[in-house]
């Protein structure tokens, strides 16, 4: 099959007879230095820096922005709670104080206060997954009252889920 500009097969993939005869002088060899061969050993490396680089902005970027994130929960379950935290830990500390004479602390002026999961006093272990106390202590979050600085005297540990304060002394 002949096209009308002189080449044979499908104009769109073939070259005109002009074209073939400008390329035809011309040698095929490239210059040195030109190619991929040319890229000098360090362009590599600036890239494998780069990613590294990259990567570990991306990971710093996931890790602040989860601090910030449980930083805000904790703030936000610590301020939700607080009040009904105090109320149980008092009503709590009032039973056990008709029991004992001994002076019972303040609940409604805590040293600290912080947020945890679990409850440290449920003695349960890790591998007893079917005991019925084994999401007070590993999973539900507790509110936890603190009557001195040094978390030596009575910590009171609210169960945030079953709405229960726990009273024990450290």
């Amino acid at each position: 099959m002949t096209s009308r500009s002189g080449t044979s097969g499908n104009p769109f993939f073939t070259m005109t007879r002009q074209t073939v005869s400008c390329t035809q002088g011309q040698s095929r060899r490239r210059p040195p230095g030109d190619g991929p061969s040319s890229f000098p050993e360090s362009k590599p490396a600036m890239m494998r820096a780069l990613v590294i680089v990259l990567a570990v902005l991306a990971g710093a970027k996931i890790l602040a922005q989860e601090r910030l994130y449980r930083e805000g929960a904790e703030g936000a379950l610590i301020q939700a709670y607080r009040e009904r935290a105090m109320a149980a830990c008092q009503s709590q500390d009032a039973a056990s104080a008709r029991s004992s004479s001994a002076a019972a602390p303040l609940w409604t002026r805590p040293a600290s206060i912080a947020l945890v999961i679990g409850r440290r006093s449920a003695n349960v272990n890790l591998w007893e997954v079917d005991n019925a106390l084994w999401p007070a202590r590993f999973k539900h979050p507790h509110v936890v009252l603190s009557a001195h600085e040094d978390r030596s005297g009575p910590v009171c540990e609210y169960d945030v889920v079953e709405g229960r304060a726990y009273l024990t002394q450290l």
